[in-house]
């Protein structure tokens, strides 16, 4: 019997210092079960590192690809222990994984196919066993272009980068899918459910739906068959399709809390947040162990502004999985909305702790300690953002803020000159810059610096008014 396809999208809510350092021991490899795949086939592969430590896998060298029908990469599948992917429609902290090893500044997102699911099934984060494994399923269609692919694993820690990549030749097969499709009128319910699973594994969507339907409607108390049409209309994006599915399913199956998790997925895609938490509320009272449910509630929660109830939410997935970086970073966050810096820079240095590389968390936990005047750690975890992403410009311009609250105001400009050279139209970073430059006396650059604000964004008074001051006190 064919495995079931569960869906599992996990929401990101995105937002610094524990660097791990690199023994010389320290290293990671990666290896196929096959050198060859057919096309519509599935093949794996083994992570073997440091235990319960997390890297980053994705198709390598794949960006040239369009990502359109029989010009797509392997895809990851979804469902998997300890394998988290980025939602489709974003926010991808994963994929922002920055400036991999000889990646030319590059991220990962960049490194793969568009096209489809906003490119997100090509990569993947991933978490060792207690015995340092891994073993991550990948799956190819009659999409998928015959060609070699080269599969890379990877960890940064501080400025070095412990990597491995193995190769896989995905070839073409002329046999078609589902011959018991010839004769429709003697198939039944549960032929329809198998050749639906065929066609998802083959990544034949359309025609999964299809089968599916046909399942249910032909038996619609078939509650498997509503569960399985609303995961691949999840998987095609028509998340009102997909909601109705599973609707159906859970009238048939009310105590199914994967059912009401995809469910309440299917909402927040679709931006129905109220929607989104009764379901997984009810989720999570039938399978209160379910960390991804817990965090996607709790990230419902934070989208509609319900910041204390995100807070037992974060609270609930990291009791569940402790080393969950995003939710320890959502919680961080949810606590800062709610102004118990404390308690959110508790959750921030646990998410950095945990990955290093999460830059977001970096700023985040920068942000808290500003918040608390702690400067010089402020100026420390900002610092660690830039050394994992260079060019963010946000945190150029908040580590510029850290600079001048201790009057370091040489390191001030040359923080916020890095922001507006990054982002040239960085209102509130030239303002900044013309703040600091008349701080230090050298009025010219200073209303420079207002103009150009004043130019990027006419309708902020603010800018006016420091450039106005500023000419009133030179006497023009």
């Amino acid at each position: 019997m064919k495995k079931h396809v569960h869906l599992i999208l996990t929401i990101v809510f995105a937002f610094g210092l524990f660097v791990i350092p690199v023994s010389a021991e320290e290293q990671v490899h990666i290896k196929t079960n096959k050198d060859t795949v057919v096309c519509g086939n599935t093949f794996t592969v083994t992570i073997t590192g440091t235990p319960n430590y997390t890297y980053y896998i994705w198709v390598t060298g794949s960006s040239s690809m369009t990502g359109r029908p029989e010009d797509q990469a392997p895809m990851i599948m979804d469902a998997q222990e300890k394998v988290k992917h980025d939602n489709s429609y974003g926010p991808y902290t994963i994929g922002q994984y920055h400036k991999f090893g000889g990646g030319a500044g590059k991220t990962i997102k960049d490194d793969v196919p568009p096209e489809p699911y906003r490119g997100t099934k090509y990569y993947a984060q991933i978490t060792l066993s207690n015995s340092g494994v891994r073993t991550i399923e990948f799956t190819t269609s009659k999409d998928t272009s015959n060609k070699k692919y080269t599969i890379r694993v990877e960890r940064r820690f501080g400025s070095k980068y412990i990597t491995d990549e193995v190769d896989i030749t995905v070839e073409k097969d002329g046999a078609p899918i589902a011959e018991a499709t010839k004769n429709p009128e003697t198939l039944n319910p549960r032929d329809w459910f198998e050749i639906g699973q065929n066609f998802v594994e083959t990544g034949q969507l359309s025609d999964a739906i299809s089968a599916f339907k046909n399942a249910a409607t032909m038996q619609p108390d078939y509650a498997e068959a509503w569960f399985e049409l609303g995961v691949v209309y999840a998987m095609a994006e028509q998340y009102t399709n997909a909601i109705s599915a599973f609707e159906n399913g859970v009238v048939i199956q009310p105590e199914n809390a994967n059912a009401w998790y995809n469910l309440g997925n299917a909402y927040f895609n679709s931006k129905q947040y109220t929607e989104a938490i009764s379901a997984l509320k009810n989720s999570t009272t039938i399978q209160p162990a379910n960390a991804d449910a817990w965090y996607n509630l709790g990230t419902a929660y934070a989208r509609t502004e319900q910041y204390t109830d995100a807070i037992i939410a974060f609270e609930n997935t990291v009791a569940i999985e402790p080393e969950y970086a995003l939710a320890w970073n959502a919680l961080g966050d949810a606590y800062f909305k709610t102004e118990q810096y404390t308690e959110a820079i508790s959750g921030f240095e646990n998410s950095v702790a945990l990955q290093s590389d999460y830059v977001v968390a970096w700023k985040n936990l920068g942000n808290a300690y500003l918040r608390t005047e702690r400067y010089i750690d402020a100026i420390n975890a900002y610092k660690s953002a830039i050394e994992i992403q260079p060019d963010y410009a946000l945190v150029w311009n908040d580590l510029g803020v850290a600079y001048m609250r201790t009057e370091q105001y040489t390191d001030a400009i040359n923080a916020y000159e890095n922001a507006t050279a990054i982002q040239p139209n960085y209102a509130q970073a030239w303002d900044n810059l013309g703040l600091t430059y008349e701080r230090v006396g050298i009025a010219e650059k200073a209303l420079e610096a207002y103009e150009m604000a004043i130019t990027i964004d006419p309708e902020n008074s603010r800018y006016e008014k420091h450039q106005s001051d500023l000419k009133a006190a030179l006497g023009e």
